[in-house]
Parts: structure tokens; sequence; C-alpha cells
């Protein structure tokens, strides 16, 4: 019986290998922007009118690529034709082109029980020979904490609770949602899938059932701004914590009127993540540190801003990035960015002026919000050149002159493409070898130069040649010469 009461363990070890590969190969990919947050989901409603028009599927995928979404969940798959080849493969086809063309790591499907993913999803996926068109996330959307829903003549009851025996009521509509997720997470393991649930309100003892039977939760921080969306959640997530055990975590922000509609209006999506990521890492809390901030989602597609023609929004609205200065340098160096034509501005590398001054190599690009649309930028590289180092040391002295050796390294696979040797800061004229032999007191310094014209100069080295020895003797006197060096005079 669904309804029967059990705190379900955790069973999922078999699929947590393919999650950390599927995690790693992703953050590989986007190592150049170590600070890009790694989940950066939407819920696209409407779905099923979406699939199979080309104009459609090509505006919802090209704005969540320049939004910089990286998951979409679908809802509305239960009107889709599964038994039906053709859909089946206008879905596939939607689905590989989100991944390959749009850069979408995740395409999830939203169901309400367990019997629709064993019925459709799980048997669309194993129809599959390409990894690419099938789904990788599994969410389970059931609010069992909707009083109206599940009290008896609700929507959760007439349709689900009282056909599987659960009792009208908060209590049975929770058995009937932990049961099937765990079910769900089950058949997603079989899938090489990530499971996944919304959650909006719940107990601890329901939280810490939750985090056993789910590999990720999305979160419930529906708000008409960014300023308390931590403090609205903040002791959901400490349910979900209180096994003590690693919990995947990512906020839902939603774009309704009624919540952060209007806020998104003149801020970027990104500032409500933002937000709440940094009243997280300022909580001091014990239970922070079985929470892991995967990223975040949004509900949803079709209320999020989007562009307007002639609003600046519209075909109009293509951000950039100029550089002040090139984007090659060396070592110790800095290039300043500037994106333009927003009023609110988010970066690859976190931060959210219009111009960052960058010192680091790597790939960047912004998120720039104008008239509540946001666009993402085309990348620009900076490439950050080694700087060579070079040290002198001075040999033995000879015969009134001293070797002095400079001891460079290139940096990197650079190469040492010239010398240059000082006495008391003037160059020496012809005196671009590694080796000086120094013949008068000063002091030398040496600057070597590599292959990708980085230059470097050594710290100074005092030279003191002795000068040529007189003697002059009364007459009469005599001498034994005992060296070159050495006369005893008597």
């Amino acid at each position: 019986m669904v309804c029967v009461q059990e705190d379900y363990l955790d069973r999922r070890q078999m699929k947590h290998n393919y999650i950390y590969a599927l995690l790693l190969a992703f953050f590989v990919s986007f190592s150049s922007n170590a600070q890009t947050t790694s989940l950066r989901g939407i819920y696209v409603d409407g779905f099923s009118s979406i699939l199979g028009n080309t104009v459609l599927e090509d505006s919802l995928l090209r704005y969540a690529q320049d939004s910089s979404f990286n998951y979409l969940a679908l809802y509305d798959l239960h009107s889709a034709n599964f038994s039906s080849t053709a859909a089946k493969n206008q879905l596939a086809a939607f689905i590989s082109k989100a991944r390959l063309n749009y850069g979408i790591t995740y395409v999830g499907a939203v169901g309400e029980s367990y019997s629709f993913f064993q019925s459709k999803i799980g048997p669309y996926n194993s129809g599959r020979s390409d990894a690419n068109e099938k789904f990788n996330v599994f969410n389970l959307e059931f609010e069992f904490w909707t009083t109206s829903s599940v009290s008896p003549g609700g929507y959760y009851c007439t349709q689900y609770l009282q056909p599987n025996g659960c009792n009208c009521d908060s209590s049975g509509g929770f058995q009937f949602f932990i049961s099937n997720m765990h079910n769900i997470d089950s058949l997603a393991a079989t899938q090489n899938a990530l499971s996944e649930t919304y959650v909006g309100w719940f107990n601890q003892g329901q939280g810490s059932q939750i985090q056993r039977n789910v590999d990720r939760v999305l979160l419930h921080a529906y708000r008409v701004d960014n300023s308390s969306v931590y403090g609205y959640s903040k002791t959901r997530l400490q349910y979900l914590a209180s096994n003590s055990t690693m919990v995947d975590v990512a906020p839902i922000f939603s774009s309704e009127p009624i919540f952060m509609g209007p806020w998104l209006n003149s801020h970027s999506q990104i500032e409500a993540y933002n937000k709440y990521k940094t009243d997280f890492n300022a909580d001091a809390g014990s239970y922070t540190s079985f929470v892991n901030l995967i990223g975040y989602q949004w509900f949803d597609y079709g209320y999020m801003p989007k562009p307007t023609p002639g609003s600046g929004g519209g075909p109009g609205f293509t951000p950039t990035i100029s550089a002040t200065g090139s984007t090659t340098f060396c070592s110790g160096g800095s290039v300043i960015l500037t994106a333009g034509g927003g009023t609110s501005y988010f970066w690859s590398s976190g931060q959210t002026s219009s111009s960052i001054t960058v010192s680091t190599a790597g790939t960047y690009s912004c998120q720039v919000t104008y008239n509540g649309a946001t666009q993402t930028t085309s990348t620009i590289t900076v490439n950050v050149n080694p700087t060579p180092t070079v040290t002198v040391t001075a040999g033995t002295l000879g015969n009134y002159s001293i070797d002095l050796t400079a001891n460079a390294t290139a940096g990197g696979s650079a190469s040492i493409s010239s010398y240059q040797w000082k006495k008391d800061n003037v160059n020496i004229s012809g005196a671009t070898s590694s080796v000086l032999t120094a013949s008068s007191t000063g002091s030398y310094t040496a600057t070597v130069v590599n292959n990708l014209g980085c230059s470097s100069t050594s710290g100074a080295e005092s030279v003191v040649i002795p000068g040529v020895c007189n003697l002059t003797t009364s007459l009469g006197c005599c001498s034994t010469v005992f060296s070159t060096s050495s006369v005893k005079l008597y």
C-alpha cells in the first residue's frame, strides 16, 4: 500500500558515482569560470504548446542561453503522446538541441507521481540510445503542504490520495509524497538520472525523510524582493540538515506578479541568488556545514521578463564587453573590462559593477539586465603571460676582474630571449649575454626578457675591484718576492 508509513532509508549509493562524474564533468567544462554558479534552472510552463513548433522552441532556448540558464524543468509532459514514435522523436530532438546547441546541461521531467515516471519517462529514456536525448532529472512536484489540495474534495485528494488508500489530509499527503519520492529516486538510479523535488513547507521529521530520499531539493523562497529570501527559508534548511548529512539545495524564486515580477524589471535575476548565498555564508549556524547550495531555480518561463520590441530590450539589445588596454599582458598586470547598455550587471567572476579590473587569466562574460530583460554577452578571453625571474651570482675575484652570472628562468614554457647588464643603473654597451666580466667597482644588475615580451630585473650585486699596489723603497733596502701579491722588504 502506498500510504503505509515508512521511514525510508537512503539506498541511492549505486548512482552516486554517476552523479559525481556528471558534476565533475560540468565543473571541468567551466574551469575557466570557477565562480560560475553550477545550477541555473528555470521551470518551463506550457511546454506542450512549445514542443514541435521550431520558432517557439528556438525562442525558449535562445532565452535560456541569453539568460545563462543551464537547466530546463519541463511541465505538461503528461499530455505528450509517449505511445507515438513521431512525438517521442520530436521530444528527443528538442532535448538534444538544447544540450548540443544551447549549453543546457540538465533537462528535467516534472511529474506528480511515481506512476508518471514509471509509465512514461522511464520507458522513453530506455528507448533512446543517445544520452543527449534523455531526461537526466526526475522532478516530483506534489504539494502535500497545501491544505486545500489534500483535503476532501481537493485535487490531490480525489486524484491521488483516495485511489491509493491515503487519508485526505496533510499527513496522508506526505505519506503519498514520500512513498512516491522513494520510488522515483530508485527509478532515477537505474536511469543514471538525478532525483529532485520541489518543496514548500514541512516539519523537521518530514525534512529528515525528504533528505534521505532525493538527490537534490528545490526549496520555495518566494518573496517580493531579494532582501529576505534566505531568512524566509532558513528554518526549513535546518530541517533538511537535521540528519547531519549533506543535502544539495537550490532556492526557488518566483517571477509571478505577486512576487518578484515587478522587482525583476530593474534587477538581474542572479541578484536574488547572490543575496541568498551571501546571507547563507554569513550564517554561523553549525547546520550550514550540511547544506550544499548548488545554485538556483526560477518559476517560471511564462512570467520572466523578456525583451520587448522598441524597449531597448528587443532585437537591438545586444550587450557587449569592451577592454581598456590589452587583454594579453604579463603577470602582475591587469585590464579593465566594461559591459555597457544595462541597468544591472553580473559577471561570470561574480562582480556586479559595469566595469571590473581583471588580473587573472580566463574567459569572462556578463549578464546584463535592461528593462527587465537579461541577456549575456559574448565571452572575452584574458591571457596572462608568465614573468621571468633572475638572480645574479658572483664568481671568484681574478686578475682585477670578477665574473657575474645571470641565473634566469623564463616562466612556464617560455624561453629567455635577451639579457642586458647595467652598472649603476646605466646599460653596459654590448653586455647582452648571461655572463659579464666586471672589471670596475660598481653596482651591477641584469635584466632578462622572455619570448613573450615579459621582463624582470635582478637585485643589485655590489662589486669591489682592488687597485694595483705600487711599492717605493729607500736606497739600500732589499726585498724578497714570495708571490705575485706578497713581497718582504728588509
